[in-house]
C-alpha cells in the first residue's frame, strides 16, 4: 500500500510577493480573505530578501506547510481551498527531505541577485 501523500503548496518555495508599501507575502491569499491574521513575512524597504527569504515567518511557513499541517503554516483558510478549487497544492518529495533533516542542517536560499529586468538592489527601498 502506498503511503498517503501529505498535501504541500509549492508557494512557500517558489514565489514572494512585494506590495507597493514593501511589505511581503509569499502569496496573493496570504493577508486576504479570512486570512487577515498572518504575520507579513518581512518589510522589503528595511530587510533584504534573503533576509525575508530566510526569516522566520518564511521558514515557519515552510516547515509547516512540508509537515502537511496547513493550520500552522497559516494556510487552513486559503480562499482556494475553502472553495474546494483548483491549487497549488503538491507533492514535493525535496521539500520532505529537506525538513526531514534537523534544521540547522537544512539548506539555506542562495542570496538573490538581481537579473536583467528586475529591479536592481536597493530600488525598492526608499531614500
Amino acid at each position: 500500500m502506498a503511503e498517503p501523500v501529505v498535501p504541500r503548496c509549492h508557494i512557500p518555495w517558489q514565489e514572494m510577493n512585494v506590495d507597493a508599501d514593501g511589505n511581503v507575502t509569499p502569496c496573493c491569499n496570504w493577508k486576504s480573505h479570512n486570512n487577515v491574521d498572518n504575520p507579513y513575512c518581512g518589510d522589503a524597504k528595511k530587510q533584504t530578501l534573503a533576509e525575508i527569504w530566510n526569516g522566520p515567518v518564511y521558514r515557519n511557513l515552510r516547515k509547516h506547510m512540508a509537515a502537511g499541517d496547513l493550520e500552522k503554516a497559516g494556510c487552513a483558510k486559503c480562499i482556494l481551498i475553502v472553495r474546494g478549487q483548483e491549487s497549488p497544492l503538491r507533492y514535493d518529495k525535496d521539500a520532505e527531505a529537506e525538513f526531514a533533516k534537523p534544521e540547522a542542517e537544512q539548506s539555506r536560499a542562495e542570496p538573490l541577485r538581481p537579473q536583467p529586468g528586475n529591479a536592481e538592489e536597493g530600488d525598492c527601498r526608499r531614500r
